[in-house]
């Protein structure tokens, strides 16, 4: 096998620029499919990104001679986990009707004081890894708000943090709250919680067919939009609203719900693809002389997502909300990984992606002026205790 993917690597060594990393990427998809493939059969809901993201992960951290060689330059093409972030859109956002709301608008205070909860415990651990580590507050916050891999690296350089414990911490989590969720999955006898949710239909027709065209543009639309007013995870929650403001519409106009064509496979390829990229973005460079740091970054986000699990099942035996949802809705996963698995689980999607979405927006319009709060005390405390 060593000796194909070297051949392989030679033949794209005259290929230039991003058709090279779009290729060597594929060739990393199809690598991570193979284990994720062995890990669906285990009937893990999300066996296929599990496989990849422990197969690529641990090539990742080896680093062996024929996989660096296939390795693009410049990292895994975002080309592709924007395609998967794009078509997981289109899905979630077909589903927001005014059905699926209804258990959402029933339980909004509850489900409001869920994600203040989950800001606290967040905020704590961010107390928690600044108080046994050397890493300053302000990154100790921003590393461990629950915004998303994709956006808090970024907004933490522009406040002066240090991305690199950010983006350890944020990775961390990830691969935690991945790693566990299919055990607390397995826990709970999930078919009596089941939720039947149809994503659009295998069967190809030109209504289909354009229709899901039309929802593809309309979530394009929706992310440029968000893009433009700087909004966090503006692809998923743009591509989420134009697409639920579009099925919203033409429901009103043809008074039917109008399904897009999706086949099967793209839930297997969206989970792939989001697998790739987690195994991917761990490197062996996080764990030299910041071990402690990744150690008390899985402490920490293993403490909080025990503490969502309990939470959500008290959520669910006082609502109508199933467990499983109640998890996933509130575990720091992130909006893709979380809808994702909600998919495969056939449970309330768009309730899910509502509630990670508002606790993106919840961490954004509230961590950076708790981060000026505690800088400015911290430094009164300092200069206080100096005078003395």
């Amino acid at each position: 096998m060593q000796k194909y993917i070297l051949y392989i690597s030679k033949l794209t060594g005259d290929m230039k620029g991003i058709g090279r990393g779009v290729f060597k990427s594929t060739i990393l998809l199809l690598l991570g499919s193979t284990f994720g493939f062995l890990f669906s059969l285990t009937g893990v809901s999300i066996g296929w990104m599990i496989g990849t993201m422990i197969l690529l992960g641990a090539l990742s951290i080896a680093r062996p001679s024929w996989f660096a060689s296939i390795l693009p330059e410049s990292g895994f093409s975002p080309r592709w986990k924007n395609l998967a972030q794009l078509i997981l859109a289109v899905q979630i956002g077909e589903q927001m009707t005014a059905q699926k709301w209804d258990i959402f608008a029933h339980s909004w205070f509850i489900i409001t004081g869920m994600l203040v909860l989950s800001m606290v415990f967040s905020v704590l651990s961010g107390i928690f890894l600044n108080r046994y580590s050397n890493v300053g507050v302000i990154t100790s916050l921003y590393a461990t708000a629950p915004g998303g891999l994709n956006n808090m690296p970024a907004i933490a350089e522009e406040v002066g943090a240090n991305t690199v414990v950010v983006t350890i911490v944020q990775v961390t989590r990830i691969l935690v709250v991945v790693g566990l969720i299919p055990i607390f999955v397995r826990v709970e006898d999930h078919n009596n919680h089941m939720i039947t949710t149809s994503v659009g239909v295998d069967t190809l027709t030109n209504v289909s067919m354009w229709w899901a065209g039309c929802l593809l543009l309309a979530a394009q639309i929706g992310y440029l939009i968000m893009k433009r007013l700087r909004f966090p995870a503006a692809r998923m929650i743009g591509g989420i609203i134009g697409v639920a403001l579009c099925q919203l519409i033409s429901t009103s106009i043809t008074d039917t719900d109008l399904v897009p064509w999706y086949p099967a496979e793209l839930k297997v390829i969206i989970q792939i693809i989001l697998g790739a990229s987690l195994g991917l973005s761990i490197k062996k460079e996080m764990f030299k002389g910041l071990g402690k740091i990744t150690l008390l970054g899985i402490f920490s986000s293993s403490a909080l997502l025990v503490l969502m699990v309990f939470f959500s099942y008290l959520l669910s035996s006082n609502s109508g909300i199933s467990y499983l949802t109640a998890i996933l809705a509130f575990a720091p996963g992130g909006v893709a990984e979380m809808t994702v698995t909600a998919l495969s689980l056939q449970e309330n999607v768009p309730f899910v992606a509502s509630a990670q979405t508002l606790r993106i927006i919840m961490t954004f319009l509230l961590i950076p002026p708790l981060c000026r709060f505690l800088s400015v005390y911290l430094n009164f405390k300092r200069d206080t205790n100096h005078n003395m």
